[in-house]
């Protein structure tokens, strides 16, 4: 933990299982955009697999090894929780999903989501609270946004929204209603 808490610039982070849906190996192609602006970052990724070789070489290829810790092992709760606390950018690029509960885990600790624009993602990223990966002038965006006091009030408007959207508590609530809407209407005598 200290040594992501010591890392240099922006730290973005990633926790996944390393498998062909979640596309892992995207990432460092997006991330060396930074690198080649000499902007500094740090990339935390959490995670094992079966593309860890290609994830492995993609780092490699784009350069950005000294921008990378990698955690391999499985690591508490806890702990993940905390680097979510200690990080700015939760980034995933997956070919396909249907809900990744990490996303929403790094959003109620500040993280601003940065996602593949697919199904799952786009339910995520729906009040200006994050980023496409696809989006146009990207890097330029984040670099202003990063160095602007418009940073921190995204941060905690991915913590609000959480809440209101995403909590046990709205995910009940929500549920709740859903059931009240399909309940029969009662078939009176006359």
């Amino acid at each position: 933990m200290q040594q992501i808490q010591r890392a240099p610039g922006i730290k973005f982070v990633t926790v996944s299982t390393l498998n062909e849906s979640k596309a892992v190996e995207r990432i460092p192609s997006f991330l060396s955009g930074f690198r080649k602006r000499e902007f500094k970052f740090t990339w935390i990724l959490v995670g094992k697999g079966g593309k860890e070789k290609e994830i492995e070489q993609e780092i490699n290829k784009y350069g950005i090894r000294e921008n990378c810790i990698w955690i391999k092992e499985s690591v508490p709760h806890d702990f993940i929780l905390n680097m979510f606390r200690a990080t700015d950018f939760y980034l995933i690029l997956h070919k396909y999903s249907i809900f990744d509960y990490a996303i929403l885990e790094a959003m109620s600790c500040g993280n601003i989501p940065i996602l593949s624009r697919i199904g799952g993602n786009k339910e995520v990223v729906i009040n200006e609270n994050g980023f496409f990966s696809d989006e146009d002038g990207l890097e330029d965006k984040i670099i202003d946004l990063i160095e602007s006091k418009e940073f921190n009030l995204m941060k905690e408007k991915n913590v609000t929204l959480q809440q209101e959207k995403f909590s046990e508590y709205s995910s009940l609530n929500h549920y709740s209603k859903w059931c009240d809407f399909w309940k029969p209407t009662q078939i009176r005598d006359d």
